[in-house]
């Protein structure tokens, strides 16, 4: 039971795997661990149970952030308040689109936190070769993350065979797929959003809070929130809104490559109610979610 006085660091270190089952990948098999660290509170837990459990104590772990320039500068800063924190090496990459080549996005390496692109910069760069992500064609995790994660954990890592920790929780079974190179501390350990939440509020963390309500999360428009989160969002960060008009007015073929579901674009918005759930987003999949071994 977490409580507001719990002590964060003793809470980690005196979990153990759920329910006397055994991991999905018990520390024997691994070797290294790729952590995908998206900047969510789930997320931000999962770095914590792999620094200070020691069911993971002789496991090497890579921490790596691959940031869209589409993340709320509060994530940036939690990002930031989680490395100080846990006092960990975080790899901060950003895509780099190759334009006039058939090859997949590669890295860009940046060394501090105020470097990081706010602009949208890379997520404008992928649409110029790749055009407008939508649910049908949602190449942005593949070109954003999981492409330019596994390219730097090639050259910058030397790594070929190692796994990737992914921030699924114990309340999302549908979203754990069973294969080689990929780890889910937070299910193994039935770790749930209320449990993530309560973490997170207590009094020893208080100043790392992340600072988002819960439709903010993530990419500020992303096609894969609920139509009521985009409303929310699109009526208080109209800085938001301009971009992502700008990039369906700049790079819409108008052949049905509308951004969001039901064939919605950013202006509609403000004119249409739809009742539709959030699609969560991951690191470790591409769009048909079948693997990507990074």
């Amino acid at each position: 039971m977490i409580s507001p006085n719990t002590d964060p660091i003793e809470y980690i270190r005196n979990l153990s795997v759920s329910r006397g089952l055994p991991a999905l990948t018990p520390p024997c098999q691994l070797s290294d661990i790729v952590v995908s660290f998206s900047g969510g509170k789930s997320s931000a837990f999962m770095v914590m149970l792999l620094e200070y459990n020691p069911y993971y104590a002789n496991v090497k772990k890579h921490y790596v952030f691959a940031n869209t320039g589409r993340e709320y500068a509060q994530t940036i800063l939690f990002i930031k308040g989680v490395v100080d924190y846990a006092g960990i090496k975080l790899n901060m990459i950003e895509s780099k689109t190759y334009l006039n080549e058939r090859k997949s996005s590669g890295y860009i390496i940046v060394d501090k936190v105020h470097e990081l692109s706010m602009d949208g910069a890379p997520f404008e760069s992928m649409v110029t070769k790749y055009g407008l992500p939508s649910i049908a064609f949602p190449h942005c995790t593949r070109e954003l993350k999981i492409n330019p994660i596994r390219a730097f954990v090639k050259e910058e890592l030397g790594m070929d065979d190692y796994t990737q920790a992914l921030g699924m929780r114990f309340d999302e079974p549908k979203r754990i797929h069973m294969a080689r190179g990929f780890t889910y501390p937070l299910f193994d350990f039935g770790i749930t959003k209320k449990i993530v939440n309560d973490f997170w509020e207590v009094d020893a963390l208080r100043g790392y809070a992340l600072g988002l309500e819960e439709h903010q999360g993530n990419c500020d428009l992303c096609f894969k929130k609920s139509w009521s989160k985009l409303q929310k969002v699109a009526k208080e960060n109209i800085g938001a809104v301009s971009f992502w008009s700008n990039l369906e007015e700049k790079y819409s073929k108008g052949n049905g490559d509308e951004i969001y579901r039901e064939h919605k674009t950013t202006k509609d918005l403000y004119a249409y109610t739809v009742d539709n759930k959030d699609i969560e987003c991951s690191c470790g999949f591409n769009e048909d979610s079948s693997f990507i071994k990074a």
